[in-house]
């Protein structure tokens, strides 16, 4: 005999047993022995899923009730697209309950559950907790993408850990101050303007507010910083840059692995980095996708930076970083350069994909330069880098002084479409010159 280990594979077996013309029997003897509370006894043979039952299909079951099972070791249940579910019919040794997406609007029964530790009830159409108003025991509980207005009848669920009450129409958060216990919370998508319970909830770590009218981050301030581990926050509205360097300790204080932190934020109010300040240990900085971005308030401490999709023409403020050893600043829209001049420790430097056309201010300590996809014609000061190791450039129409050059290690001439590597042979570079890429 097949083992069985859900409603679905049930109704596989049964239908590989039966001749063709009797598929749609099979299937209405499904629906009626769901419907009839009886279907879980014909688990006989369920040795594969010994805690956990799942009820996945779609269509033939919409109708099926919770029936009494007959394995008491079952712990879970999860319910995706049935309906008319009966919560007065499941076992109470059940200790976590997943049903989504069942266009439930009531869940009167759920509350004799009182095994119950995970819930959730996301994707269905709730509007009122009532029936979760006691059921203190719980420490997760999901309801995203209900119909949710208050959060009042869940004022008393002290236990909880996790909760998700995004995508809801909620305007009033107060009862938050109760859950002490709090780690998680998603309130994002709502009607919130104001956040104040939230400084009360000193356990949290994560918190997603984005899509929200909120007014004041002040309570935020208070959350100690090294609890937060992630804080989203698109598209929210903020007063200050004060306001935002706040919310950025929170949200980046525990992402810093080791002494490397990336900053990778499509958020265009960030244009002050003065946040990381508090951050001392953090030597090596990635900033993506942050387009407008002041370097001014940068930690002098740090010595290695990348930055990616930067709008400005030039770097401002880069040139107090003095400790900086590594630049990468490819792939932006840099015209200016002139404030690496003062570098004076920079050893690699990458200006490739920008629209830099001298290197007159590269400080000529550098010892790998790459150069490529810029509008340089002119490489004569190439000659003044005695420390110069590893290059790579455009073909151009004039590189006699890279020619001349005796104490590379190794170079790249890059034209479209292929790239030609010269080793300890810088007279080779005469022969890539002249010739046309592949076509």
């Amino acid at each position: 005999m097949q083992t069985i280990t859900s409603i679905e594979n049930y109704q596989q077996a049964q239908l590989k047993e039966s001749p063709e013309n009797s598929i749609t029997e099979k299937y209405s003897q499904i629906a009626m022995l769901g419907y009839d509370q009886t279907l879980i006894n014909f688990f006989d043979e369920l040795q594969e899923e010994d805690t956990e039952i799942r009820f996945w299909k779609k269509d033939e079951l919409k109708d099926l009730y919770f029936v009494s099972l007959c394995k008491p070791s079952i712990t879970k249940i999860v319910v995706n697209q049935c309906r008319n579910i009966n919560f007065n019919k499941v076992p109470n040794q059940i200790v976590e309950l997943i049903v989504n997406g069942c266009k439930l609007a009531c869940i009167e029964g759920i509350q004799n559950m009182i095994s119950l530790t995970v819930l959730d009830l996301s994707n269905n159409e709730l509007s009122d907790l009532t029936p979760l108003s006691n059921m203190e025991q719980l420490t997760v509980l999901l309801l995203n993408k209900n119909r949710i207005s208050s959060l009042i009848e869940i004022s008393q669920l002290k236990q909880l850990k996790i909760l998700d009450v995004g995508n809801n129409s909620i305007q009033d958060i107060k009862v938050l101050s109760n859950f002490q216990n709090l780690e998680e919370l998603n309130i994002s998508t709502n009607q919130i303007t104001r956040i104040d319970s939230l400084s009360q909830v000193l356990s949290l770590k994560c918190l997603k507010l984005k899509m929200n009218k909120i007014e004041d981050f002040t309570p935020i301030k208070s959350l100690p910083h090294y609890n937060i581990s992630w804080i989203e926050l698109q598209n929210v509205q903020l007063k200050s840059s004060d306001e935002y360097d706040q919310l950025m300790i929170l949200k980046y204080r525990n992402q810093i692995d080791g002494d490397k932190l990336e900053i990778s934020n499509s958020l265009v109010q960030l244009t002050s980095l003065g946040f990381i300040n508090t951050f001392n240990e953090v030597k090596n900085l990635t900033i993506k996708c942050c387009p407008h971005i002041n370097f001014i308030k940068i930690p002098t401490n740090v010595t290695q930076l990348t930055v990616s999709n930067f709008d400005a023409k030039f770097l401002s403020g880069i040139g107090k970083m003095v400790q900086l050893t590594y630049l990468n600043i490819e792939n932006n829209k840099i015209e200016n350069i002139d404030e690496l001049q003062f570098l004076v420790n920079l050893t690699f430097l990458s200006i490739k994909g920008n629209s830099v056309k001298s290197i007159q201010n590269i400080p000529t300590q550098i010892a790998s330069l790459d150069l490529t996809e810029n509008p340089i014609t002119d490489y004569t000061q190439i000659l003044n880098f005695n420390n110069l190791r590893h290059l790579r450039v455009s073909a151009s129409a004039y590189l006699q002084p890279v020619q001349q050059h005796k104490n590379f290690k190794d170079v790249w001439i890059v034209e479209p479409q292929k790239q030609i590597k010269c080793v300890e042979q810088p007279m080779i570079i005469k022969k890539v010159k002249a010739r046309k890429p592949n076509k």
